[in-house]
């Protein structure tokens, strides 16, 4: 295609742009609203009357408004009226003038703001407590604000230009002018809704809560290779922790050993030393690093240990307890509730199974006890009054 057909193209296409342009320009000069303007402000349960001005070979057909506006009633010489009912939310809303001429004609849409009069008695957010899964929702979560009248009517005010947000924290949580909650930063703040009914002076107030959480990580998750040695005891045992991505200094970065935190003595990228802490049980080696963990390597500490019981001591009842330590046959072993021997039904290395011995503790709180080898394990419980316990 040569140059001047795409020139002459160009120039048709254009051509036919600015004649659709100047013919609806033409239509809306033929008819438009004079009254109301855009931006003026109509109360609700009042009649307001609107004016349309038309060209002699426009007949005027209506004025149109949008949902949930009702219908204008026709008052003669090109005059309308409307009564907007209670119930329409307060916001803005679109009017229409619509006339028949050689063609259908309407007019330019003339925005106005539908506002109630008397005072809002109370204010309401939805949801109250907003809860962000990614900090990377740039979209937002839209909110809904219900406003309560004397009445007892609840109306929803969320798009009337007299509500207002305040956020307490904009650097955690914002709302946009389409009233959506955007996530800004990690943290939790609160955001203010009020608003003032136009007959009124004064505000009503609620207000919701918005979570935002902590960036998703980046980079590699932290991976262990070995842990020496895989058994210590609590308080005494240094343990090795061989692998990958644990970063080259500590930073936030902490160590899980048996079911506490491991003391750290030295942190590279590949090796971290910790001690076993001495209130340790059995459970699991972990490495925490920029909220990411490795996989878990078993643990158990040298000694006895008691990590719960089923359910609670009550005289009769046979109760399983479970811990670490324990030998795989009783032997000489026995178990103590407020210092009286219980009746052993079944012993192994990780439970103890015991009828419970009729006993009455003098305090708020009973000790019950593991004894085996000269070593004890104990486990305090809180008691009832002496009453509940008979």
């Amino acid at each position: 295609m040569t140059r001047e057909r795409r020139l002459a193209i160009s120039a048709c296409v254009f051509g036919l742009y600015a004649w659709a342009a100047l013919g609806a320009n033409a239509q809306q000069s033929r008819l438009r609203i004079t009254s109301p303007a855009t931006g003026d402000v109509v109360m609700e349960g009042r009649p307001f009357r609107i004016t349309v001005s038309a060209d002699e070979s426009v007949r005027v057909v209506g004025v149109f408004a949008s949902h949930p506006l009702p219908g204008a009633r026709p008052m003669g010489s090109n005059q309308f009226e409307m009564n907007i009912p209670k119930t329409v939310p307060p916001g803005e809303y679109q009017l229409t003038a619509v006339g028949v001429g050689s063609t259908d004609v309407e007019s330019e849409p003339v925005t106005i703001r539908v506002e109630r009069e008397d005072p809002a008695t109370g204010l309401e957010v939805q949801p109250p407590f907003l809860v962000f899964a990614e900090l990377e929702d740039s979209y937002g979560m839209p909110v809904r604000v219900i406003a309560t009248f004397a009445d007892g009517s609840r109306l929803d005010v969320t798009h009337s230009p007299n509500l207002s947000f305040t956020t307490k924290d904009p650097e955690i949580a914002r709302v946009d002018d389409q009233d959506k909650v955007i996530p800004v930063g990690p943290g939790q703040t609160s955001i203010m809704a009020s608003y003032t009914t136009s007959g009124s002076s004064v505000p009503v107030y609620a207000a919701m809560l918005v979570r935002c959480p902590l960036p998703k990580p980046t980079g590699p998750a932290p991976e262990i290779d070995s842990v020496t040695p895989e058994t210590g005891v609590p308080g005494v045992t240094d343990v090795t922790i061989r692998g990958r991505h644990f970063g080259e200094t500590q930073g936030n970065g902490f160590v899980s050993i048996g079911n506490r935190n491991g003391i750290v003595k030295r942190w590279t990228d590949a090796e971290i030393v910790a001690t076993v802490d001495e209130h340790a049980h059995h459970g699991y080696v972990c490495v925490f690093r920029d909220r990411q963990d490795s996989n878990a390597i078993p643990f158990t500490p040298v000694g006895l240990f008691i990590d719960a019981i089923s359910e609670r001591p009550t005289p009769g009842n046979q109760i399983r307890i479970r811990g670490s330590g324990f030998e795989s046959e009783q032997g000489s072993g026995y178990v103590t509730i407020a210092n009286i021997k219980a009746q052993v039904v079944q012993w192994s290395s990780s439970e103890i199974i015991v009828t419970v011995p009729d006993f009455s503790p003098a305090g708020w709180s009973f000790q019950l006890a593991v004894h085996q080898d000269g070593q004890s394990a104990e486990f305090r419980l809180i008691s009832p009054h002496k009453s509940a316990m008979k």
